[in-house]
């Protein structure tokens, strides 16, 4: 495991005056696959589908975080029903194929973070 710290990432003018409270940090950390990583985060993803099903995807609207994120959504001119927030795009998933489906380490981790928090994370490739 690494002390990765997180750094604020500069914004524009325009994006802190419209939306005050809209950060991005960002985390530098080295990419050290395991088998044992790739072999917990699907269990966790099974452990999530389970308790997740359609009652809990139909409230979670009434969450704060994703009514948030629906909100903003609609202020940047999207309309969350046709371009899914990425917490409803992976309800959407869960729905459809019963399961949140394995996709990759780093993709899977992602897919942890978002159910477990609501709030929508992205990792890129520095290389």
């Amino acid at each position: 495991m690494t002390n990765a710290k997180a750094r604020l990432a500069a914004r524009t003018h325009d994006v802190a005056l419209h939306y005050p409270y809209l950060h991005l940090y960002v985390v530098e950390v080295p990419n050290e696959p395991s088998t044992r990583a790739r072999h917990d985060l699907a269990e966790r993803l099974g452990r999530l589908a389970e308790r997740i099903g359609g009652p809990q995807v139909l409230r979670q609207h009434e969450q704060e975080v994703p009514h948030a994120f629906r909100k903003l959504y609609q202020q940047m001119g999207l309309d969350p029903g046709v371009h899914l927030t990425p917490i409803d795009a992976v309800l959407q998933e869960r729905i459809a194929y019963g399961m949140f489906r394995s996709m990759g380490l780093v993709d899977d981790a992602l897919k942890v973070a978002l159910l477990e928090t609501g709030v929508p994370v992205w990792a890129a490739d520095s290389s």
